[in-house]
């Protein structure tokens, strides 16, 4: 890998004790950012990273990798012990890809009340420091003195917004009866929460349960 001032920065995180370096040099890897992408060397790194914490983010990550088969031999199981750990610690893409394999019933039985659950969890407006890097939101992992590189940012910063598939995806279900009985008013509440984070899906099915009380 080259040296760059990303890795520099991971690094010195390392060197200070914190396990946030380790998730920055898995990104660096995992993107094939200042060098070929190579996930076997990504999931080292998110491996070192301290698990049960919510301003982490190697737990949804090493997850994604044992569903995808990325780097790591594909096992449903770890996947769903990472991804539920990552839940577990507010982290509202883990959950949300939990709900979404609940929904489809992809890797786990279909279950459209699971589904739901984790969908609401992923409306949770704090979420891990990994998709929110920066001075300002890295907490005490950040080093006085130490120039911020700007790569860290556009690294890290690569994630869709899920508050709002989560609530497009809860309206949804409540239009549909999907893990409950019909609800349109709680259905246009979701799709609403949805378009105010510029969802285009939740915007057009609110203008169709709109449409009827204009009349």
């Amino acid at each position: 890998m080259r040296s760059g001032r990303t890795e520099k920065w991971a690094r010195k995180l390392i060197a200070s004790d914190k396990s946030e370096g380790y998730l920055l040099l898995g990104a660096l890897y995992d993107e094939g950012s200042g060098s070929r992408r190579d996930y076997a060397k990504a999931a080292e790194y998110y491996r070192k990273t301290d698990t049960g914490r919510s301003d982490i983010g190697g737990d949804y990550r090493l997850g994604m990798f044992y569903l995808e088969g990325k780097g790591v031999r594909a096992d449903k199981e770890k996947a769903l012990a990472h991804l539920e750990e990552a839940a577990d610690n507010r982290d509202n893409h883990a959950a949300f890809q939990l709900g979404m394999m609940y929904y489809e019933g992809k890797g786990v039985p279909q279950d459209d009340k699971k589904a739901l659950g984790y969908f609401d969890r992923a409306t949770y407006k704090r979420s891990p420091g990994m998709f929110n890097f920066g001075p300002d939101l890295f907490g005490e992992a950040y080093l006085p003195g130490y120039e911020y590189p700007r790569g860290v940012g556009k690294l890290m910063g690569k994630d869709p917004n899920v508050r709002a598939e989560a609530y497009y995806m809860m309206g949804l279900m409540a239009e549909r009866g999907s893990g409950m009985k019909k609800r349109p008013s709680y259905a246009m509440q979701c799709y609403e929460n949805a378009a105010e984070e510029g969802h285009l899906l939740a915007k057009q099915r609110l203008a169709v349960l709109k449409a009827p009380e204009e009349e």
